[in-house]
């Protein structure tokens, strides 16, 4: 219709729902790698003018993504489009199922909440046509993003797979990769820095997977406009939250497709002024894309600007001792009880392990935890490290620290302007840089919080030389929350490998 010889090349591609809780979970990621590899030689090799990428599932998208930048030839992508949602038995409205319905499934099965009968109805029904997971999950989150890198034509990322819609968008996406291919216009003048950042807007927007951070982070780096969890945790922080798709909220993808998909949540950034309008897209400058496709949001599946689920992004950066680089999390996914936790925690080796503690109805023993610490504190208190406990943060506790003693701040502690006195404090220092070998104190030491943490970090110094360490517990002792986490460290001492 638009000329072009077109030839047809495939990919391989690992389904995660299919490789979970195995070994072959270890391949998903990887795969990405593999699939951006046979791109670049299969354009290479054959010298293509440029290309048409039909990805549908979690690590093809991005890794036809990278391919695409190394090569950096006219591109356009056209996904297979989401799968429409399951519903109830007996039921054809009201609330859907989908892939998440079956993990939930196994679970109540295993608790003697649900029958073996319901599940295999879930099984034959949550996902009843062909096409990617019916929610917000990653293969959906990354067509959708396309659309906001300006790399796919509206509806990519929400047109149902099984509409004659999704064919018709096809067609449009080879008219489309040959106009491109006319005016000059590859892959790298599209994905520029104001792509990248109009991307991570519309991920914060409308609640993409976490996996989205992975994926975008290396497509950054790809095209040469490296990004940070620094530019993440930003993002968040002045983006709103704007719709609430599966698994953060009831409604199925099908329902952001119904009000106008990705371009109204682009509208309403666009309406705060967190879109970069410099950013070209296969279509055009910003502004002349949202021109064209953009419109208010409804109000219901996607919030008004003005009145949006939450004035911060749907995803959030974490740093503690258990990530000390960082982590993500879908907040908007989480409960409110779950936000914070004091009491046992359970740490295996593998997922397996995990996996058959959690089918095996194995609950942690507060007990085992209990007496995990205390004998850390013994420990302590052997060794010759006075250890103060049941104490509460105080600013006179912090004038009690003299001036040119080091204080090591651990657990909660680490929210510094919380804790009165420790706020720009010059001598604070945290316990994951002492514990990873970042920093190395020397002196008199102060370590603020005991528990695990606290024990241990005091345990590592005293191995170091350091004569004079003394543990403030500030009530923490009896949590255990650390101690077996801390192990992980690459200095923590052997004498907690046991």
């Amino acid at each position: 219709m638009a000329g072009g010889v077109p030839v047809e090349i495939s990919t391989i591609g690992v389904c995660d729902g299919i490789a979970m809780n195995h070994d072959g979970m270890h391949y998903s990621l990887v795969s990405r790698e593999t699939i951006a590899d046979s791109f670049e030689i299969a354009m290479h090799g054959h010298q293509f003018d440029a290309a048409v990428c039909i990805p549908n599932c979690d690590k093809i998208v991005p890794g036809m993504i990278l391919g695409a930048l190394r090569v950096n030839v006219p591109t356009v992508f056209v996904s297979g489009g989401p799968m429409l949602p399951g519903h109830q038995r007996g039921r054809n409205d009201g609330p859907t199922t989908d892939l998440n319905s079956l993990f939930d499934g196994v679970g109540k099965v295993q608790a003697g909440t649900m029958s073996e009968d319901d599940l295999t109805y879930l099984e034959n029904s949550a996902c009843p046509t062909c096409g990617s997971c019916s929610g917000m999950f990653t293969a959906n989150s990354m067509n959708c993003l396309c659309e906001a890198l300006g790399i796919a034509l509206p509806g990519n990322g929400t047109i149902p797979a099984v509409y004659s819609e999704r064919l018709r968008l096809a067609k449009h996406a080879g008219m489309k990769v040959m106009e491109l291919l006319e005016k000059g216009v590859c892959i790298k003048d599209i994905i520029t820095p104001a792509a990248i950042h109009n991307a991570m807007e519309c991920d914060m927007a409308f609640g993409g997977s976490t996996n989205t951070v992975l994926h975008l982070t290396a497509i950054a780096m790809e095209a040469g406009c490296p990004i940070t969890m620094d530019d993440w945790d930003a993002a968040s922080a002045r983006t709103p939250h704007l719709v609430k798709l599966q698994p953060s909220g009831p409604r199925p993808l099908i329902d952001l497709y119904a009000v106008g998909g990705v371009p109204v949540v682009m509208h309403e950034l666009a309406e705060l002024g967190l879109l970069d309008t410099s950013a070209l897209t296969c279509m055009g400058l910003i502004p002349e894309y949202l021109e064209r496709c953009g419109r208010p949001a409804d109000g219901e599946v996607v919030r008004t600007h003005d009145n949006p689920f939450s004035k911060v992004g749907a995803l959030r950066v974490l740093h503690g001792n258990i990530a000390p680089d960082g982590g993500i999390v879908k907040k908007a996914a989480v409960d409110p009880s779950m936000m914070t936790h004091t009491g046992p925690a359970r740490c295996f080796d593998s997922e397996e392990e995990a996996e058959e503690a959690i089918l095996a109805g194995k609950a942690p023993k507060k007990k085992e935890f209990t007496e995990a610490v205390l004998w850390e504190v013994e420990e302590c208190k052997r060794r010759g490290i006075e250890i103060k406990t049941g104490t509460t943060v105080t600013p006179e506790l912090i004038a009690e620290v003299k001036p040119d003693h080091v204080i090591v701040a651990t657990g909660a502690h680490y929210v510094m302007p919380n804790i009165p006195g420790l706020e720009g404090n010059e001598n604070v220092v945290f316990a994951e840089d002492v514990l990873t070998g970042k920093v190395e104190p020397k002196g008199e030491v102060v370590v603020l919080g005991g528990g695990g943490t606290g024990c241990e970090t005091a345990q590592y110094l005293i191995d170091k030389g350091i004569k004079d360490v003394r543990v403030m517990d500030t009530k923490r002792v009896g949590n255990g929350m650390g101690m077996r986490q801390l192990r992980r460290y690459p200095c923590a001492p052997a004498l907690h490998r046991r």
